[in-house]
């Protein structure tokens, strides 16, 4: 029989100033350490603790308050058992050799081997089951490497068998080479959440969030557009889904760590906006593991128990024998100045002043004026922020580096588009080899430009001095051109570019790098790939390539 042990009464988790789920990071050299972060916390305050009973013991899951514990490192044995951090209960669970399976007993392992086969089209990559969510029908569903959607049944005498359905892959952009994708049961659905990352592997970052619900009737994934009141929490060991009413959150969001950036992200449904936490990062020790979430089942007991029925009834019979005083209240109420009455010249000058993205974005979720008064993303900032896209679809990011927040907005004018150069709010952009124009993203205004010349080659780089708004902007842009340099350059009103050959001086090859000119002084400074600096003057229309003197030996 499995045993049951309380070492001590005393509740080893951290005081909670609302009932929330706990973020749990491991960390020491033997997994000792516990960060816990409560997401309802204003504060965002973590608290450490060092647990004894879990020497070398890492969690595998969590759920209904209890975390299923196994060995930290590899051996012949594994020993596991459960235990419950709020009364530090411990049920030993029985150990089994990874050579030598147990035989099938009520105090034993069952081990089951499988092997997964693909349909259509055939495969012969090796596939094995990557994540396991018991849904409410009894069935355990699981989802393998390859993505694939599998039926754990138990049968008679213990045995267990797994079968394969014919489920299509989600859909996703195919610019996106990594994802991580977790289960998720709510309400008696199993959804499935795609994280989608941008860049290289060892500093890729979270770009998009999509969810899909699955649909065993047709056997396919549906996209989510929204999750209502429901709040998923997930990660590599175990996801859940709780009701933001209950718990006091913002419904329709998703929490997820990245545990490789030791990060904290939420990502909102409503406007598509990914926020990026670092609350445990300051006190997290050397040799991180996977982080996971936890819910004591004492807070989610009392909130399920508490009812609400009779309060509103009460309310509604005293509405009902009051409906004068309630109508008079509402007609005094509404006579007095609203905020949403002010001009809208007004609601643009307060907008303006906002000291952040996160508090201009809020302005404007406060009412319909508010938010027609001012555009979609902010003005003005007194700092620049981080704006990437992937040229499939039209949705841009732009990363806030004072808030640390990342904001998604769709902006359908940038669809296919290439950004060649930023300034002042304005970005150069072109759709094709010969097109050209300015876009402003906060004002949604399009400076159209007179098409490129037939024969010029791929830029190196382009800029420009100025915003469109003024007379006096010129746009500039150098190629490579063999023995020379190629250079474009257009002043705003003209119905022509004015393009030019300039051969090499100083019996210097100069080959433009791939990097923006910079404009000082009346000229466009150009970077050579061998270091050496051409310099076009506007003001006289003269070619200089300067030789780049030997480093400085100290700075």
């Amino acid at each position: 029989m499995m045993k049951t042990t309380v070492k001590q009464n005393k509740s080893f988790l951290p005081l909670a100033p609302t009932p929330a789920p706990w973020l749990v990071f491991p960390s020491g050299n033997h997994a000792r350490k516990l960060n816990f972060f409560n997401v309802s916390d204003p504060k965002k305050k973590s608290y450490i603790r060092s647990c004894e009973e879990n020497l070398e013991k890492i969690c595998l899951a969590s759920m209904h308050g209890w975390w299923v514990m196994t060995d930290l490192w590899l051996s012949a044995e594994v020993h596991c058992f459960l235990w419950n951090p709020d009364t530090r209960e411990k049920v030993d669970l029985p150990s089994w050799s990874v050579e030598r399976p147990e035989d099938i007993g009520d105090k034993n392992w069952t081990k089951h081997n499988y092997e997964l086969v693909r349909k259509d089209p055939p495969d012969d990559t090796i596939d094995f089951i990557h994540e396991v969510i018991s849904c409410k029908d009894g069935n355990i569903y699981a989802l393998t490497f390859q993505l694939m959607v599998a039926v754990i049944d138990r049968e008679s005498c213990g045995n267990l068998s797994v079968r394969v359905l014919d489920f299509e892959s989600p859909p996703n952009s195919r610019s996106f080479v990594f994802h991580n994708y977790h289960l998720v049961e709510s309400c008696g659905e199993i959804f499935l959440v795609c994280i989608m990352f941008l860049g290289e592997i060892t500093i890729r970052g979270v770009h998009y969030v999509e969810i899909f619900k699955m649909d065993l009737s047709k056997e396919v994934w549906v996209k989510v557009e929204s999750l209502g009141d429901h709040v998923f929490f997930v990660s590599q060991r175990g996801s859940m889904s709780l009701s933001a009413t209950k718990f006091g959150l913002k419904g329709n969001c998703i929490y997820f760590p990245i545990r490789d950036k030791n990060r904290f992200y939420v990502f909102d449904l409503d406007d598509g906006n990914l926020s990026n936490c670092m609350p445990c990062r300051p006190n997290l020790l050397a040799h991180s593991f996977t982080p996971f979430w936890f819910l004591p089942n004492n807070w989610y007991i009392g909130i399920q128990k508490e009812d609400y029925t009779d309060t509103k009834k009460e309310l509604m019979m005293e509405m009902a024998g009051n409906e004068y005083a309630i109508l008079k209240e509402h007609v005094e109420e509404y006579n007095k100045p609203q905020w949403n009455d002010l001009p809208m010249d007004i609601l643009r000058l307060i907008a303006l002043y906002l000291p952040s993205t996160a508090d201009y974005l809020n302005f404007g979720r406060v009412c319909k004026s508010f938010a027609s008064s001012i555009p979609q993303i902010p003005l003005t900032t007194q700092y620049p922020q981080f704006m990437f896209s992937n040229r499939i679809n039209s949705v841009c990011s732009f990363y806030d580096p004072m808030d640390n927040v990342t904001y998604c907005f769709d902006i359908p004018e940038l669809l296919g588009a290439r950004v060649h150069f930023s300034k002042d709010g304005w970005l150069l952009i072109s759709k094709n080899d010969y097109t050209m124009s300015f876009f402003n993203p906060f004002t949604k205004v399009t400076v159209e430009l007179p098409d490129l010349p037939p024969e010029h080659f791929t830029m190196n780089g382009l800029s420009f001095t100025q915003a469109p708004t003024s007379r006096d902007c010129v746009v500039f842009g150098i190629a490579w051109a063999g023995s020379g340099a190629q250079i474009l350059y257009l002043h705003l009103g003209e119905d022509a570019w004015t393009l030019e050959y300039r051969q090499n001086e100083n019996e210097v090859d100069f080959f433009p790098s791939n990097s923006n000119p910079v404009f000082h002084d009346g000229a466009f400074y150009c970077l050579g790939a061998e270091r050496y600096l051409g310099v076009f003057d506007l003001r006289d229309d003269t070619w200089t390539i300067l030789l780049t003197p030997e480093p400085c030996s100290s700075i």
